[in-house]
């Protein structure tokens, strides 16, 4: 078949090649958006023993600390429960 009968081809078809790409597009959207559950991920890095610096804020005090330990220690145990709680569901 040479090149010039398969571009008369494509190009009487070209309506229906079109439409059959919309109606896969949209059919895999609804597909994706009605039954697959999404998935979230976060990542976090914390870094410590960090030299201070001459004109760095003052540390801290112990009670700001504390707040600061308690409140990652509720979202570790939040991302825990959902890691949980993803599994069973999948």
């Amino acid at each position: 078949m040479s090149a010039k009968k398969v571009l008369t081809v494509l190009k009487k078809y070209a309506l229906v090649i079109a439409a059959f790409a919309i109606i896969a597009g949209a059919a895999g959207a609804a597909y994706t958006y009605l039954f697959m559950t999404p998935v979230y991920e976060a990542r976090a890095q914390i870094l410590v023993n960090q030299e201070p610096e001459e004109d760095a804020a003052p540390a801290p005090d112990w009670k700001q600390t504390s707040r600061i330990l308690t409140r990652t220690m509720s979202l570790l145990r939040v991302r825990q429960f959902l890691n949980r709680s993803s599994r069973k569901q999948a």
